[in-house]
């Protein structure tokens, strides 16, 4: 049998060929170069044009493939510019687990960002489970800004509290708030937010050209003064 072409056979028709032999047999561009009797140079061609026609069509036999199109509809729907979702786990595992690694990629990418960024970040454990997954490197030229305060309402700090672990892990400047996650009046939360110190990183705050936050519950229905903001959980 011949390796040559097929005289009557088309360019699309010899890049259909190759694509199938690429995508399909799973063979290299020296073996469908040889098998067709041309260049590798060729082949390669023959290959994109063969994705460039549309004639290759490939469909992801995975789970994520679920959570691809789910970003898709996501970004289309509600204009986001990226958008992450992560695989579950199975029932009764934390989705915290399965959150945390893809949001830290995305933390990374902006600490590795060479122009100084102003770093908003929030509190929680989806956050908190983030930054374990951050490795150590150095971001010097960012500042690190805390949006709520990072002191529980017994006066101890907050376990879920963010700010000094990564600032210990990427060594730039931070900038927390020393006030009581939760006030229990609005009196009490306007005294602290009148203070100086906390002004200015409230002001800072408001400059953060990107921020880090996560969407949970607090487990009660109770209105509550959240750092200062009113909201029902």
């Amino acid at each position: 049998m011949s390796n040559l072409p097929d005289p009557e056979s088309t360019p699309l028709d010899e890049a259909a060929r190759a694509g199938w032999l690429y995508y399909v047999a799973g063979k290299t561009q020296d073996q469908i170069a040889r098998e067709m009797g041309i260049s590798r140079q060729r082949a390669q061609r023959l290959v994109s044009r063969a994705v460039a026609e549309r004639l290759i069509h490939v469909r992801l036999d995975h789970p994520v493939s679920a959570c691809l199109e789910l970003e898709q509809d996501l970004r289309h729907r509600f204009s986001l510019q990226c958008c992450r979702v992560a695989p579950s786990l199975g029932p009764g595992a934390d989705p915290v687990r399965a959150i945390a690694p893809i949001a830290a990629t995305e933390l990374e990418r902006v600490l590795r960002t060479p122009e100084p960024l102003v770093i908003a970040l929030g509190t929680g454990r989806a956050l908190r489970a983030m930054v374990e997954e951050l490795p150590s490197l150095s971001a010097e030229q960012h500042r690190l800004v805390s949006l709520i305060g990072n002191i529980a309402p017994d006066g101890s700090a907050s376990f879920f509290d963010v700010i000094m672990r990564i600032a210990d892990k990427v060594h730039a400047p931070h900038f927390p708030r020393p006030v009581p996650v939760i006030s229990v009046t609005a009196e009490e939360a306007a005294l602290f937010q009148s203070l100086g110190p906390i002004r200015r990183v409230t002001e800072l705050a408001r400059t953060a050209d990107v921020c880090f936050v996560g969407v949970g519950q607090m487990g009660d229905d109770a209105p509550l003064l959240v750092d200062g903001f009113m909201s029902r959980a």
